[in-house]
């Protein structure tokens, strides 16, 4: 579960900034654990749209 998503930096669009956000936040993962428990971590992923 994600704490929060934010936009690091705006594709000028902000319709496409906004599905970004929405692909961040629908994301799953395994979170990393120290002796068996999560741990809180930032990640940056960079989303590529191609409009054609």
């Amino acid at each position: 579960m994600w704490a929060r998503a934010i936009v690091s930096q705006s594709s000028g669009n902000s319709a496409l900034d906004k599905a970004a956000l929405q692909a961040a936040q629908a994301s799953r993962f395994r979170p990393p654990t120290v002796n068996g428990v999560a741990t809180t971590r930032q990640y940056k992923i960079e989303y590529v749209f191609q409009l054609d």
